[in-house]
């Protein structure tokens, strides 16, 4: 892939990045590739002391808004 975008890739996510589809092992080869991050399937918001190799994601879509996308977080 950085040989077609002509950049470096420093973040990884994880395929099918829900609680078990990954795992410490998975994370570990993650790191060992080279990455500097990688994002998971997990809804929620990410602080300076979540884990960078364990991150969560929120939809995004037009017809929702930031405070209802927060809504049950």
């Amino acid at each position: 892939m950085e040989e077609i975008i002509g950049r470096e890739v420093t973040s990884f996510c994880y395929p099918f990045g829900m609680k078990g589809y990954y795992n410490k092992k998975t994370i570990r080869l993650v790191k060992e590739a080279g990455y500097k991050c990688a994002d998971s399937l997990i809804a929620g918001l990410n602080t300076k002391n979540t884990d960078r190799f364990n991150l969560r994601r929120m939809g995004v879509a037009p017809d929702i808004s930031f405070k209802n996308a927060c809504d049950g977080l």
